[in-house]
């Protein structure tokens, strides 16, 4: 008997903390679903990464209003939506960082080219689709002038030669290798109105003359491995040029009367 009621308290005490460990449970979950339901819901929405796309345009085309619960969005549909919104989105990442505030990280598409063609600037990315028009020639940097023959039908946010597949990718395969090469982001000027005279400018500094675009990159390597030695020489730094490709083993350069300030 003594025994049993001794077990009996003790049963008591493990109901009670049983009790209090369900009540502390409860109440946590409780609070967890005030907080989810009640606080998760957008008060503001941050972009990120953009340089040319405006902040404003693309919040307003993500079309979220504040107080949405931030796990009611979708976020693919934001995503698309903003992709429509500026030629200059490559892509859109949608994050939520709770409680409040949505996060909207852009991918830009690069203006690595322009072109002039009836009194208007086209504002071209790497793979040639349309940017922007402008006015004017753009002072991004790294965006080189693009000449091309004839004058190519353009919509913004498509790539230039839509409708002729021969010529964008001969154009493109071309900007390709120029692309790939030591000299990406440091030329001011791309000749290609003649496919058998094609000629680059590198730094408003040397007009590298490269004849055809067969065996462009062979070509290319040979040139580059001029102008570091030109870049090497302290006669001929900032000396203007015309730097010619003869074979595979030779160049030429030409000093011009230009000297370009460093």
């Amino acid at each position: 008997m003594k025994k049993r009621n001794k077990a009996v308290p003790e049963r008591q005490r493990l109901s009670r903390t049983q009790v209090r460990i369900t009540v502390f449970f409860a109440v946590a979950t409780a609070l967890v679903l005030v907080w989810f339901f009640a606080l998760c819901r957008i008060g503001s929405i941050t972009v990120e990464g953009n340089v040319h796309a405006e902040a404003d345009k693309l919040t307003s085309a993500a079309g979220i209003e504040t107080g949405t619960h931030i796990y009611a969005i979708d976020k693919g549909k934001i995503a698309a939506r903003l992709a429509a919104s500026s030629p200059y989105v490559s892509s859109v990442t949608v994050r939520r960082k709770l409680p409040k505030t949505l996060r909207l990280i852009v991918t830009e598409h690069r203006p690595a080219y322009y072109v002039e063609q009836n009194g208007v600037v086209l504002v071209l990315s790497p793979e040639l689709s349309v940017l922007e028009i402008r006015d004017d020639a753009p002072s991004y940097d790294g965006t080189a002038h693009l000449l091309l023959s004839g004058t190519p039908d353009y919509t913004v946010g498509e790539p230039l030669f839509a409708e002729s597949r021969e010529d964008l990718d001969f154009i493109r395969g071309i900007l390709g290798i120029l692309e790939a090469s030591d000299l990406a982001g440091s030329l001011t000027k791309v000749d290609l109105t003649e496919k058998f005279d094609v000629k680059i400018l590198y730094k408003n500094l040397y007009t590298v003359v490269l004849g055809s675009y067969r065996d462009l990159e062979s070509k290319l390597s040979l040139c580059i491995r001029t102008i570091r030695t030109l870049e090497n020489d302290p006669n001929l730094q900032n000396q203007t040029g015309i730097l010619y490709y003869l074979d595979e083993e030779r160049t030429s350069f030409l000093p011009t009367d230009g000297i370009r300030d460093p």
